[in-house]
């Protein structure tokens, strides 16, 4: 059996709001920035986590 356990997090660094991307232009990214970066929030990010396992069958 193979197992894969993947994990992603949605935060939004510097390089993704000045970058040149135009992510900076809408309010949703500045204000998602915000709460992620201000300390006062103490903002946890939102985390994806995908677990997968295969069976594997057969001769090798």
């Amino acid at each position: 059996m193979i197992v894969y356990k993947i994990q992603d997090h949605f935060v939004l660094d510097i390089p993704d709001v000045n970058g040149g991307k135009n992510f900076e232009l809408l309010s949703l990214s500045r204000s998602w920035f915000l709460l992620q970066r201000y300390e006062k929030y103490a903002y946890k990010p939102f985390i994806t986590e995908m677990n997968f396992d295969y069976i594997i069958e057969g001769e090798f």
